[in-house]
Formats: structure tokens, C-alpha cells, sequence
């Protein structure tokens, strides 16, 4: 999926069928609301992935149930579940993005198997 020339992720298939988006992300893209270092932003809970809406009201039409960040620089995966970015008590927005605390993640250390759309 793109926004303008930018690629921001693809689509992937579990092989049970379950419609995945994986977006591939920097520790620095992380937010910190404020914070001076992620490690302080984790420590206080306020450490979020964050997506624009526009992809994710693309990705909810599509039929997508989970979200998947893979960190380039160590290979771990963040799952969560689309929803997660549209519940209020769980989602904090910021102008046209919406995050969702990392806490709210699975974490994955290790590969997952997906096939590509």
C-alpha cells in the first residue's frame, strides 16, 4: 500500500486465510509522546506505533484483521489486532494518525510464516 510515492506496507495471507497488513518500521519511527528516548516512553506506557487513517479506513475495507510492524533494524514483529486502532480506549489520535500503545502488541522474536497477496 502506498501514500504518494511512499510505500507503506503490504498485504500478506496467514495460511489459515486470515488477511494480514505488514509494515516495516524504524525503532525511530517510534512515538514517544514527548519523551526523551523510547526506553523512558516504554518505562511510562506512552511508547505507540502509529498509522494515518486514511490507510487504515483502506485496510478495514479490505477486510483486514491484524497489523503486523516487523522493526527493520532487529526482525521482531508487533502484532495487533485492527480494532485496536479504532477503540477509543485503547487508541490515542494525533491530528490525522492514529496510535496504539506497544503494550498492546504481541510481540514476535522469531519468523512467522505469510504468503504474500
Amino acid at each position: 500500500m502506498k501514500t504518494g510515492r511512499r510505500v507503506v506496507g503490504a498485504l500478506w495471507r496467514w495460511p489459515k486465510g486470515t488477511l494480514v497488513f505488514v509494515m516495516e518500521s524504524r525503532l525511530r519511527d517510534v512515538r514517544r509522546q514527548g519523551e526523551r528516548s523510547i526506553a523512558a516512553a516504554l518505562s511510562k506506557g506512552v511508547a505507540c506505533w502509529s498509522i494515518h487513517e486514511e490507510i487504515l479506513m483502506a485496510l478495514r475495507a479490505k477486510g483486514v484483521h491484524l497489523v503486523v510492524v516487523r522493526v527493520k533494524e532487529t526482525g521482531e514483529k508487533f502484532l495487533v489486532h485492527l480494532s485496536a486502532f479504532w477503540d477509543r480506549a485503547v487508541m490515542i489520535r494525533a491530528g490525522s494518525y492514529r496510535m496504539v500503545p506497544i503494550q498492546n502488541f504481541a510481540r514476535r522474536p522469531r519468523a512467522t510464516k505469510i504468503n504474500q497477496v
